[in-house]
Order: C-alpha cells, then sequence, then structure tokens
C-alpha cells in the first residue's frame, strides 16, 4: 500500500454501500482491501460469533424455505469421492478441483461456484453443507 500512499483521509465520505472507490486507491488496490477488511472479516467474526454457523437448522428460515422447495428439482447427483477426485460433467469444477489437489489453492471467486455446484449435485441439503466444509 506504500505506492498507493494511502491513509484514512483518502476514504470516500459517501456511503451506501457502494465498494467502488471507497478506499480512495487503485482499482486492484480497492479490490484488496475490500477482500481483506471486508469480507475476510466478516466471515471471521461470523464464525467466532455465531459458534453454529455450520449446522443447517441455524439459516434463516427464508433460506432453509427456498433450498428446500428446490430439494427435489431434476439434477445430477454425485458422490463426495467424485466431486473430490475431479471426475464430473463439469470441466470449471474438475479443473478448480485438480488445482485445489495438486497446488492447494484456487482463485477466490471460484468459491462461490463451488459451492453452488455442491449445493446442486449432493443429495440434500445438510449433506451439501457438511461436504463444504470438508
Amino acid at each position: 500500500m506504500t505506492s498507493e500512499r494511502w491513509t484514512t483521509r483518502r476514504l470516500s465520505p459517501r456511503g451506501g454501500g457502494a465498494r467502488e472507490g471507497w478506499w480512495g486507491v487503485s482499482d486492484a488496490a480497492n479490490l484488496f482491501l475490500d477482500q481483506l477488511a471486508v469480507w475476510r472479516e466478516l466471515s471471521f467474526n461470523g464464525c467466532e460469533w455465531f459458534p453454529r454457523y455450520m449446522d443447517y437448522q441455524s439459516f434463516p428460515s427464508w433460506a432453509r424455505e427456498t433450498l428446500e422447495a428446490h430439494g427435489s428439482d431434476s439434477r445430477r447427483r454425485y458422490t463426495f469421492e467424485t466431486l473430490e477426485s475431479a471426475a464430473t460433467h463439469d470441466p470449471i469444477w474438475n479443473a478448480t478441483q485438480r488445482q485445489l489437489l495438486t497446488e492447494g489453492w484456487f482463485h477466490g471467486y471460484l468459491r462461490m461456484l463451488g459451492g453452488k455446484k455442491i449445493l446442486e449435485w449432493a443429495p440434500d441439503r445438510p449433506t451439501a453443507l457438511a461436504w463444504m466444509e470438508r
């Protein structure tokens, strides 16, 4: 951040939840700070202060109702082992999973895709949540 010469005086005076331009730095630095200071801290605090965050029953009722309303939708089903071994029909999932297996990481944006696919391909919603944690 030294190349950005950033100080708190460069924060945008406008609020309203808009992320672009909030930090008063380049787009790349803005994205980094948004991920670090907002989303990472939000996640850490959620885990710290909400001890049952991994329980399916802790989801808001509207979220559970939506998930359960689509539980019988026609879709592919996979085992955890199939997902883990990158043997699905989806080339993006497989490439992401292979990268995770060989390099120990994958791009952060793919975590959202991965979560959606696990939810889609697991036999039920509580199992999907357990697989995501695993």
